[in-house]
């Protein structure tokens, strides 16, 4: 760094005007004077060895004290004393006073619209550290030549020298581009189409501009250098004047401005979460108003109606699924391979999927047709109330244990179809059953966050686990219960066709009262064919021998539709006696 010394100042001495030179060998006879050439000579001699030893004693002097380690006498940095001292004594006592600070300190210029060109000192090279400015002060008289050494010394003796950060030092292309872009900066906000909105106060601002307003950007570097080197940190104010009022369209300002409020939400396509929008709005009439009142120059202060999102950008990335809502596991230990093949194939294709609050789940979407070339194979399932060979038969253990665990969970279910044969591998009414295209089986986030479903196959254990991951905003949880309860033929009122089951989904607060009980579902299961016994037909009574018989034939009893293909009547007969309930846990 180089520093400009700047001396105190003192009143200046009156110069003694020479004394006339006396007449040489003068006369009143007017006869030409006389010169004595050889005694000239001699004087200019001497004079001239009189020079060479101040000379050689002033460079003498002049290398004397450039050899010692002690900075010139009366030297000041930015006001702090430092001559005398070595150079690690002057860093240290800059260091002391709070030097070091100033490289924080800024010179800020205010221009019209209330723009500001802040330039701060120590990037625009007018402070240093105190090491540097230490070092530069110990140079100072030093890297010149012996005889201005010595100046500088001998001037240091008669009055302070404080150091200041020279012009050419100064990091003026920064200055300058600070200064461009506040320049830039001014005429955006006085052309009437820059603005800024604070959706914290609630308030637009923008100013109320002049189309012929110029700035010197010289004169306002010359006043920025110029409180860099006296260190005069703060505010210095630009004056200018205003001309014509600009024009601004408030309507198409408003257009500019407006949005709606807008939840954050998980984008599944970039795999992560998307802006959340602040709504903004305001009184187009108003405004109008406002901006008609102001002065050229003024600062037009718009009210503005805000509306937060509910779910924030920030907040969903904090509470993105981290929380288990719901969880399930079945067994497939007796399945064949190829129905194994289809479970887990489901799994994979439902594993991952993401829903936002409001949407949808569809299986048979997800999922898809149950084709060979998309990997499913034949394996047992229902169709038509018969067990049949077929492509992707066992993928309903999979959307069953999948609605049980939406049901813990706590989410909507919007479609659901239960088998027409009861399921061995959950309990009576918490299965699901699909085909394609219909039944299916659909369910919506109900929820103000996203969740994920999770599906994994442990081929070890031959079981399947599906949860349902998402934010837990009040640790509540649910219970499932049901009850059974069979139902029989109405001409045979012994004879059980199958059984009914209804489920209540009872939701809890997370320190165990009951906050509601709902009716979920009743679900209707009927019994093979094979499993439905009737009663054998009575035989006819024996003819009394005394009469004489007329041959007859004997009728066959009448079986019921019933019998060969189970269905449940509209009358048929519902027993409670025979029924049955339990309690599952989430």
């Amino acid at each position: 760094m180089v520093f400009d010394a700047v001396k105190d100042q003192r009143p200046a001495q009156p110069r003694r005007r020479p004394d006339p030179e006396p007449e040489e060998n003068g006369g009143d006879d007017g006869e030409t004077p006389r010169h004595n050439h050889s005694g000239g000579k001699k004087a200019l001699l001497i004079i001239a060895i009189v020079l060479a030893v101040l000379c050689v004693a002033a460079a003498g002097a002049g290398f004397a004290l450039r050899s010692t380690d002690a900075i010139y006498p009366n030297v000041t940095v930015g006001g702090v004393s430092v001559g005398g001292m070595t150079e690690e004594q002057a860093a240290t006592a800059l260091g002391k006073s709070g030097w070091d600070n100033k490289t924080g300190e800024n010179v800020t210029v205010v221009l019209p619209a209330d723009v500001e060109i802040t330039v701060n000192a120590g990037k625009a090279g007018a402070v240093t550290s105190s090491e540097a400015a230490a070092r530069a002060a110990y140079r100072y008289g030093r890297d010149d030549g012996l005889f201005s050494s010595l100046f500088k010394y001998v001037r240091g003796l008669f009055g302070r020298v404080n150091l200041t950060a020279a012009a050419e030092d100064l990091n003026a292309d920064y200055i300058r581009g600070q200064i461009s872009d506040g320049v830039a900066e001014m005429k955006d906000a006085l052309s009437g189409k820059a603005y800024k909105v604070d959706t914290d106060k609630a308030v637009l601002t923008v100013v109320k501009g002049a189309t012929d307003v110029t700035v010197d950007e010289n004169a306002v570097y010359d006043l920025v250098v110029a409180a860099l080197q006296s260190g005069s940190f703060g505010k210095v104010d630009y004056q200018s004047s205003y001309g014509e009022d600009a024009k601004l369209d408030i309507q198409a300002l408003h257009d500019e401005v407006y949005a709606e409020a807008k939840d954050a939400a998980y984008d599944s396509d970039k795999g992560k979460v998307t802006e959340s929008v602040v709504g903004v709005d305001f009184d187009v009439a108003g405004a109008q108003k406002l901006w008609d009142a102001a002065a050229a120059g003024d600062t037009v202060s718009i009210p503005l109606e805000i509306t937060q999102p509910k779910i924030t950008t920030d907040d969903l990335s904090a509470k993105l699924f981290k929380d288990k809502l719901g969880a399930q596991v079945s067994y497939f230990k007796s399945s064949s391979a190829n129905r194994i093949n289809n479970i887990t194939l489901a799994a994979k294709k439902i594993n991952g999927t993401i829903l936002n609050p409001g949407e949808e789940f569809s299986y048979n979407d997800t999922v898809g047709q149950r084709t060979e070339a998309a990997g499913f194979k034949k394996a047992g399932a229902y169709s038509n109330g018969e067990v049949v060979q077929e492509l992707g038969g066992g993928i309903c253990q999979v959307s069953s244990t999948l609605y049980c665990t939406v049901l813990y969970a706590n989410l909507e279910i919007t479609d659901r179809t239960c088998h027409y044969f009861p399921v061995d591998y959950l309990p009576a009414g918490l299965d699901a059953t699909v085909s394609w295209k219909s039944p299916d089986f659909k369910f919506k986030n109900d929820r103000n966050y996203p969740v994920k479903i999770v599906a994994t196959v442990d081929s070890t254990k031959k079981s399947m686990t599906i949860e349902i991951w998402g934010t837990d905003v009040d640790g509540s949880y649910v219970e499932m219960k049901y009850s059974t309860w069979k139902f029989y033929d109405t001409k045979y009122p012994t004879v059980a066709l199958g059984y009914k089951a209804t489920t209540y989904r009872n939701v809890f607060n997370k320190d165990g009262t009951q906050l509601s009980s709902t009716k979920e579902a009743t679900s209707t299961y009927h019994y093979h064919a094979e499993n439905i016994v009737y009663p054998s037909a009575s035989p006819s009574p024996t003819p009394t021998p005394a009469a004489t018989p007329t041959p007859q034939a004997t009728p066959e009893p009448t079986v019921p539709v019933a019998a060969t293909e189970p269905t449940m009547p509209v009358a048929a007969t519902e027993t409670p006696a025979d029924s049955s309930s339990g309690v599952i846990g989430g």
